[in-house]
């Protein structure tokens, strides 16, 4: 797994930073902040992914784009691995146009979503790209790790 996460400090930080996002809806019935899931979003995730981190060379987020991308053109709504993913990507991807770096905007998009970061791959992503991921990803899917 990418192993550029860092230490970040939970003072000043802002409840919602995200309202300024120009995919930003609200935050839901559990106080979790969601983003409209729509192909305009899926591309902010993607200049992100380019411009701002590198990480579209990643093979496991190419394919999560690419399974976002087919269920959002397929009028599907985003659920488990792949709404954390992109709901992570796009907070992520406006706090750091606010200004906080990477490690930062990362682990604050975490804890705004209330997500832990092995929940932002799927199982399947997992198995098909395992030399990325590591026992605590297959513990958390609650797959078994085959020898």
């Amino acid at each position: 797994m990418d192993n550029r996460l860092g230490n970040s400090s939970s003072a000043n930080r802002p409840s919602v930073p995200i309202a300024s996002s120009p995919n930003a809806e609200s935050r839901d019935k559990s106080g979790s902040y969601s983003h409209k899931q729509n192909l305009d979003g899926l591309n902010e995730v993607r200049k992100h992914l380019t411009n701002d981190v590198d990480g579209l060379d990643f093979e496991p987020n190419k394919a999560m784009m690419g399974k976002i991308k087919e269920m959002l053109s397929n009028n599907q709504e985003l659920t488990g691995a792949y709404k954390d993913f992109y709901e992570q990507e796009l907070t992520e991807s406006t706090l750091m146009k606010q200004g906080y770096g990477y490690n930062d905007a990362h682990n604050m998009a975490l804890e705004i979503h209330n997500v832990q970061p092995q929940a932002l791959y799927s199982p399947e992503i997992i198995q098909e790209f395992s030399k990325w991921f590591n026992k605590s990803d297959y513990e958390y899917w609650g797959i078994t790790i085959k020898k």
